[in-house]
C-alpha cells in the first residue's frame, strides 16, 4: 500500500513536470515558427540551411521527448495495476520466503529494461 501512495505523488509530479515541459515545447514551436518566417523572408541560401538543419534537430528531440513520456507514463500506468493487483499465492510465498521485501520496480527501470 505504500507503494502505491508513493507511486501516486510520483505520478502527481511527473505529470506536472511533462505539463511544464509541454508548454516549453509550445513556446519553442511559436519561436520557431516565427523564425521560420523571417528566415523565408529576408534569409539567403547559407543561413537557411543551417536554420533548417537546426530547426529539423530541434524538431528531432521533441519527437524524442514525446516516444519517453509515453514510455514512461505506460509503466506508471502497468505498475499501477500491478500494484492494485492482489497478488497470487505463489507471489504471497515468495513474499513471505524473502522476508515481505518483495521487488518492486520503479517506472526508469522499467523503460530501461524495456529498451
Amino acid at each position: 500500500m505504500d507503494s502505491l501512495i508513493k507511486l501516486r505523488h510520483l505520478k502527481t509530479a511527473s505529470e506536472n513536470n511533462w505539463e511544464m515541459l509541454t508548454n516549453t515545447q509550445t513556446m519553442v514551436y511559436t519561436m520557431i515558427n516565427e523564425a521560420t518566417q523571417i528566415m523565408n523572408t529576408i534569409g539567403n541560401g547559407t543561413g537557411t540551411t543551417q536554420y533548417n538543419k537546426d530547426s529539423s534537430l530541434l524538431s528531432n528531440i521533441f519527437t524524442r521527448i514525446q516516444h519517453n513520456k509515453n514510455e514512461y507514463l505506460q509503466a506508471v500506468k502497468e505498475i499501477e495495476e500491478e500494484n492494485i493487483a492482489a497478488d497470487n499465492l505463489w507471489d504471497r510465498f515468495l513474499n513471505i520466503f524473502i522476508v515481505n521485501i518483495p521487488f518492486k520496480q520503479t517506472p526508469e527501470e522499467r523503460v530501461m529494461m524495456r529498451r
